[in-house]
């Protein structure tokens, strides 16, 4: 199973919902035109049946925050069992040629075993 989807949300927020100023840990609300807001993300596999869920600041770019936050998403027990993606599709004999042999050529490329 590989993630089918990413999607990101934004989310508004009210002025007194951040919380109190002297807060230690982060509550991902992050300024905006609008007000102060948030971003929900979702990965969901290829059947639509989520696989993670994060919410960020509003203010950081999807595109420099996604290629690290998709590593950090866990894939499902089988693909890590087996070692790679294009492996498990084979056992579980989900295969998709073209699709599957740009997987194998990337995983080649990068060296997984």
């Amino acid at each position: 199973m590989v993630i089918g989807s990413v999607d990101v949300s934004k989310q508004r927020y009210r002025q007194h919902s951040a919380g109190s100023e002297a807060s230690e840990h982060s509550e991902a609300i992050g300024k905006s035109r609008v007000g102060n807001t948030s971003k929900i993300h979702l990965a969901v596999d290829a059947h639509g049946l989520p696989l993670a869920l994060e919410i960020t600041e509003n203010d950081i770019n999807d595109c420099t925050v996604a290629p690290s936050r998709l590593h950090s998403y866990r894939l499902p027990r089988r693909s890590r069992w087996i070692g790679s993606i294009s492996k498990a599709a084979l056992s579980l004999d989900t295969m998709q040629s073209n699709v599957t042999q740009r997987i194998k050529r990337l995983e080649s490329e990068l060296g997984v075993p």
